[in-house]
């Protein structure tokens, strides 16, 4: 987003409550990082010198982002951008989704007192509230009582990937000599319950007689107890020469094994936005992803790739459907996915697209406490 904003000849500042100046990854981002770091009181992430820094510091810049909720650095920098009187944007990035409640309903209940408290007032009064997609815009409103924001539909992204070198796809192989003159299907994530990975470890095991040339390629870190367990599925349906476990891939690895993938599978039971779904369409690597993925209708529209439930007979359908095809069908499936990319995820025009919402609210007045209080209790 920041590099995509740069050819607007924006520039973008990072502040953050709980990282230091000293860390690795501070002093390696490529953005200027201001680190009040290290925060107190556990995963809150409070810190005293938050205020003091925005309230000398705020006015130098146009508009403010203010990433998450629930933490320190919601409810710090909405109070002080209202003191000032400088425009605040809210990203969300999924902490507004209403099936997070079912999951965690004690955590649910202690986030509803901090939403009356505090939480709601510095969405009401922000200039937008940010969704990375429709569907997360949609859903959101249903989460919390008497909340009312202005949403927009901001959109998350990357930069186009580059083209992986044939020497890095060659090393590749030579790493993980099973998957030589294979179809790939890959999943690419944490290696987690929600993720639904055991839904498409099963669903394989229905396929693996009619689909007897495809590997399954799993990449992602774990808890070191499930990943034996899904290690523990994968032997028990006698799958163990057909499934390749690589552990995190970064850099180069990653995209040499996006590079080989023909169907990228995601069946998660929750997720707000996956990048990893972006890059797969990025590298014209359809997807197979379930609903409860926030952006399966952008996919579904596009016909970059097969959307089905978050259960096994459906995911096995698809997946099925998706081996009868032909190369040709497969090919425009490709040729779909990197045009979705383009319309959706691409980060210079989820750059743009902020840019725009900003410089159009930079000529309308501030919001204020009576403007938002008049518009009702539903969002907008």
């Amino acid at each position: 987003m920041s590099a995509g904003l740069e050819q607007h000849a924006v520039s973008v500042d990072v502040l953050s409550c709980t990282d230091r100046a000293r860390d690795s990854w501070v002093t390696d981002f490529p953005l200027h990082v201001h680190a009040l770091g290290p925060g107190r009181l556990g995963r809150y992430g409070y810190t005293p010198r938050l205020r003091p820094w925005l309230v000398e510091h705020g006015r130098e810049y146009d508009a403010w982002v203010i990433n998450g909720l629930w933490q320190f650095q919601s409810l710090g920098a909405a109070s002080v951008a209202r003191r000032l009187g400088v425009p605040y944007y809210v990203y969300a990035h999924g902490m507004l989704d209403p099936r997070g409640r079912r999951a965690h309903p004690l955590k649910h209940l202690k986030k509803v007192l901090y939403w009356i408290l505090f939480e709601r007032r510095a969405l009401h009064l922000a200039n937008a509230v940010c969704f990375t997609c429709a569907e997360e815009a949609r859903l959101a409103p249903s989460c919390f009582p008497f909340g009312s924001w202005n949403p927009f539909v901001a959109g998350a992204g990357i930069l186009s990937p580059p083209v992986p070198k044939q020497e890095a796809v060659a090393a590749f192989m030579q790493r993980f000599p099973a998957l030589r003159e294979k179809r790939i299907w890959m999943f690419l994530g944490r290696i987690h319950p929600v993720k639904g990975l055991n839904l498409l470890i099963e669903a394989f095991r229905e396929l693996c007689t009619e689909a007897k040339d495809v590997h399954l390629l799993v990449v992602g870190p774990g808890d070191t107890a499930y990943v034996a367990a899904i290690e523990r599925l994968v032997a028990e349906a006698g799958l163990s020469s057909r499934v390749t476990f690589t552990g995190p891939l970064y850099g180069a690895d990653k995209w040499a094994a996006f590079n080989m993938t023909e169907l990228f599978v995601l069946p998660s039971h929750q997720e707000n936005f996956s990048m990893a779904v972006a890059e797969a369409l990025a590298m014209g690597v359809p997807v197979c992803i379930s609903d409860k993925v926030n952006i399966w209708r952008e996919i579904s529209e596009a016909k970059a790739g097969v959307v089905c439930a978050d259960d096994v007979p459906s995911l096995v359908d698809a997946l099925s459907g998706w081996n009868e095809l032909g190369n040709d069908a497969r090919l425009a499936f490709s040729k779909r996915a990197v045009g979705c990319f383009d319309a959706h995820f691409r980060a210079e025009r989820v750059a743009l697209r902020f840019f725009e919402k900003i410089s159009a609210d930079s000529m309308q007045p501030p919001p204020s406490i009576q403007t938002r209080q008049g518009a009702g209790s539903q969002s907008r």
